[in-house]
């Protein structure tokens, strides 16, 4: 990047010290930046170098000493004493042929060269007199972070007065300021914490504002980073959040420092993004304060076999669940990098006792926090490399239990090389450690990690299965089992576009294996159909008639059926007196509340002689109650449909009911292990209108905090599918199109009662950050109260975006009865095909993408071209109207009866003796 000149011109990189001028100098020098051979060696503070010519730092050490007060208190190394005077005379005098044959003896050198040491800021003039057209890096942080760094340096004079730090800050940074305002057209002004966030901009600048010789670069803004990153240590550069006490003491005593950076960011090229205005308006008194900061210390002593760090550490997680207080989370990281290193430092023959104690209830509740969902620092990420080198090596090695104990901490079982043949685990540990290997994650961090997480679960899903089967007998074995059924939750799979027969069969079995065990009787012989029995007598199996999109579904399976021909009844598990319990009821010939215990279920529905069961509700998820009920033959035909999202796997449902227009063309029977039967269509219905309810809140753009010219581009995905690559291509979109924003209301009551928002809001804004999208561009919604609420924000919005490669079904609906143009994006299997079948069903093909990039590109046309989303509103709006297949509840129950009808008839052909 940094291209040689005839001129040899000079940059000179300063600022005050601990102010990130060696990290700066090493960025510049890994692009080109040549600061000679004689450098000055890391240490301890530095581990990486300081990046300084010793000539040059000997040079103004001695010059400085020499002429600060030696009668006065300070500290003469840095230049600075209490009256804050140098003696120019004789710096002037004694020093300018020294200075002129140190710039001699470095600037034969053909390429951009140049120094850098903090000292210099205090030399400013010297140098300009000996090198008038020198070009000059300022680098200023924050004085609170100033200040807590040298005082980690544990100087003696520091830490007898502390409260210099922040005069010498002042001091250094003067001297800066005044030079600047002389000589700015040679001089660049830039923030630390800017410099961090945009190195690419410090670039862009020393090239045109600089004129400095810099090749042009076709290396994008990530690269660059990178580039920085390769050099940077954030535990060397730490921040102090905002809501720290230290801050807001200095805020209400120190207000030269404010004073001074306030100057300094008005006069930056890259200025800070700290304004006094975001300091927490509650900070409190001086007095308050200073308890906080006491708060402070504390916590850095607390031992994590303490009942005062446990109480501490469920304050953190309640603040990080609750608010979005960035400190919550820094704090939880504090809590977990103590726990880490004293796993670490845990003697073996203690080690049982502490996970039994404290320090294990600390573990387990960490891990339940949900912050292993946030994205580490670069000081965590070192660290969990370490650990993970110590985890692959296995259960045998000398403290192999400290180093996993530890690593659980940072990362999940996915993301961890460990040796599952390895039975060498203690058995105080060995539950848990299992409970951690079947964890399944909220929320996906990078780009591809869906797939590796499946690849993940297959092997460990057949790993389980090998084991049992082989082993019958085996209690361990039979453990696993158990603790597989009871931990396992199958929903992230739905985000891969893997063929996932494989793994849901062998999950089915692993089910199956456990209840026979316990002595269940999984298969059953029904009689020879009576021959006077003139319906047939159907079953609908669900959980409960509650109020959630799965029940809208289910309902037209049964609700039209002919009641001539069809004898109906309602197994559910929970009953109540609402309105949709009684519509249900009154669609059946009974409704049955089955008993609690499992064995009772499977015998009073096995007594009703059943000649097919319908199951309506979910059983690809977790080993819930209707999943092992399922798991029995109940009738003499079981069938299911796209409320479960995958095939079953289990072996006695023999028919999964899908639509032509839903499956792919070729193949689809493959991801089956049921037979497949194809209705014409979308293969499902929705009825909405047997439940009406008015929207609970009015909503504005206004409220909302959204102009009336932006384009609002609007999801209702689930958080849980919002993953990695789906927030990279909205991300993409919102960049593309001006004065657009990104509404999202993600946490509906169907798939939780209990999220945790605050690392899905963390990732949204980090992916904002990464594309310069303003993060007010992003607005996220709480649980909305019903459909109503949801079509009363959909009005608002202008394109809505679906997501994939698990797209939606219900929330698709929901803006197209708004007639709100939407996008959706096909793939190979019924879940990331069903958006698209509902539009296949209306026609609109031309709202349909098959990838990323024509997703990408339709979402952009439609956002800035407001007479294409016109003519979609309006096509969708007449389309809506006429009444489409996935509407039509009646001609959906008249589908599927012929289709119940036809598997009586076939399954009657194969097994004449039962019928």
């Amino acid at each position: 990047m940094l291209n040689s000149g005839t001129n040899s011109p000079v940059l000179i990189i300063t600022g005050m010290h601990r102010s990130g001028t060696s990290l700066t100098a090493a960025f510049l020098q890994k692009i080109g930046l040549d600061l000679g051979d004689n450098l000055l060696k890391g240490n301890y503070w530095n581990p990486k170098g300081y990046f300084e010519d010793i000539d040059f730092v000997e040079f103004q050490r001695t010059v400085l000493q020499t002429c600060s007060q030696s009668d006065e208190t300070g500290f003469p190394d840095w230049g600075w004493t209490d009256s804050e005077q140098l003696d120019s005379q004789k710096l002037n005098t004694y020093y300018i042929e020294h200075g002129k044959e140190l710039v001699k003896s470095r600037s034969n050198h053909s390429e951009l060269w140049g120094w850098k040491d903090p000292r210099t800021s205090l030399m400013l003039d010297f140098w300009n007199e000996i090198i008038p057209n020198a070009y000059y890096l300022f680098v200023y942080r924050y004085p609170w972070d100033v200040t807590d760094s040298i005082l980690r340096l544990n100087i003696p004079f520091f830490s007898q007065n502390p409260e210099s730090c922040l005069k010498i800050w002042k001091f250094y940074n003067r001297h800066i300021l005044e030079f600047y305002k002389s000589h700015d057209n040679r001089c660049l002004l830039v923030n630390l914490n800017a410099l961090l966030e945009s190195p690419g901009k410090v670039l862009e600048l020393l090239k045109t504002k600089l004129n400095l010789p810099l090749k042009s670069s076709d290396k994008e803004e990530q690269d660059i980073k990178n580039i920085l990153m390769s050099v940077y240590n954030p535990q060397l550069l730490r921040s102090l959040h905002l809501s720290h006490p230290l801050i807001q003491v200095l805020n209400l005593t120190s207000g030269g420092c404010f004073e001074m950076l306030n100057q300094l960011d008005l006069a930056a090229d890259l200025p800070s993004p700290f304004s006094s205005l975001s300091l927490p308006r509650n900070g409190g008194n001086l007095e308050r304060l200073s308890l906080r900061l006491h708060q402070e210390t504390i916590k850095v002593q607390l031992n994590p076999e303490s009942p005062q760090f446990l109480i501490w550490l469920s304050g953190c997680i309640d603040r990080y669940h609750s608010t979005s207080d960035e400190s919550a989370l820094t704090d939880l990281r504090q809590a977990r990098h103590k726990l880490a290193n004293f796993w670490l430092s845990a003697p073996p023959d203690k080690l049982q006792s502490s996970y039994s104690g404290r320090a294990g209830k600390a573990q387990k509740m960490l891990l339940a926090s949900g912050m292993r969902d946030e994205p580490m620092t670069d000081g965590e990420q070192r660290e969990i490399e370490e650990l993970s080198q110590y985890v692959a090596k296995g259960f045998e090695s000398a403290e192999a239990i400290q180093y996993l104990l530890a690593a659980m901490l940072y990362r999940r079982a996915d993301q961890l090389p460990l040796q599952y043949g390895r039975t060498a685990v203690p058995q105080w540990f060995f539950n848990d450690l299992l409970e951690f290997m079947l964890y399944f994650p909220s929320y996906f961090q990078e780009v591809g990690e869906v797939e590796h997480y499946c690849s993940y679960m297959q092997q460990l899903v057949d790993l389980v299965h090998t084991r049992v089967f082989s082993n019958p007998d085996s209690e361990i074995w039979q453990n696993v089992a158990l603790i597989f059924a009871d931990t396992v939750n199958f929903v992230p799979l739905y985000f891969s576009t893997n063929n996932l027969k494989n793994v849901y069969t062998k999950r089915a079995d692993i089910l199956e294996s456990i209840l026979k065990a316990r002595g269940h009787q999984i298969d059953f012989s029904f009689g020879k159909r009576p021959a006077n029995r003139g319906k047939i007598r159907i079953g609908i199996l669900k959980a409960s008639f509650a109020p959630i999109s799965e029940t809208f579904t289910t309902i037209p399976a049964f609700e039209h059926l002919d009641r001539e021909k069809f004898e109906i009844i309602l197994y559910v598990l929970n009953t109540s007196d609402r309105p949709l319990d009684i519509y249900c009821q009154s669609r059946a010939d009974k409704l049955v509340k089955l008993p609690q215990e499992l064995h009772s279920q499977v015998e009073m529905i096995r007594a009703d002689d059943l000649d097919i069961l319908f199951v309506g509700s979910i059983v690809t998820n977790a080993a819930q109650n209707i999943i092992l009920l399922a798991l029995h033959r109940l009738a003499r035909l079981q069938t299911t449909y796209f409320a479960s999202p995958v095939t079953t796997g289990i072996r006695n449902i023999d028919y999964y009911i899908s639509g032509t227009l839903t499956e792919p063309l070729q193949a689809a029977q493959a991801q089956y292990s049921e037979q497949l039967v194809m209705l014409d269509g979308t293969g499902f219905c929705f009825n909405y209108s047997i439940q009406k309810v008015e929207a609970s809140i009015k909503f504005e753009r206004k409220s909302l905090g959204i102009s009336e010219t932006a384009v609002v581009f609007i999801s209702g995905a689930n958080t849980f599918k919002i993953i990695p690559e789906l927030r990279e291509t909205w991300a993409k979109i919102i960049a593309a199109v001006p004065n657009s924003v990104l509404v999202l209301y993600p946490f509906g009551n169907t798939w939780s009662g209990d999220y945790v928002k605050q690392p899905f809001l963390n990732k949204m804004s980090a992916i904002f950050d990464k594309y310069s999208i303003d993060r007010t561009r992003l607005i996220l919604l709480n649980t909305l109260a019903n459909r109503e609420d949801v079509k009363a924000v959909l009005q608002l919005a202008d394109v809505y975006l679906d997501s994939y490669p698990y797209a939606g079904a219900n929330s698709t609906v929901d803006p197209l009865e708004v007639g709100l143009p939407t996008v959706v994006r096909e793939g190979n299997n019924l879940r990331s095909r069903q958006g698209a079948a509902i539009l296949r069903d209306i026609q609109l093909f031309d709202l349909i993408a098959n990838s990323e990039e024509s997703y990408i590109n339709l979402s952009v046309a439609l956002g800035i071209n407001a007479q294409l989303r016109k003519q979609k509103r309006s096509q969708i709006k007449q389309k809506m109207q006429q009444q489409p297949r996935f509407l039509d509840s009646r001609a959906y129950s008249a589908a599927l009866g012929s289709v119940f009808e036809e598997m009586l008839i076939v399954n009657r052909l194969e097994n004449s003796a039962f019928f």
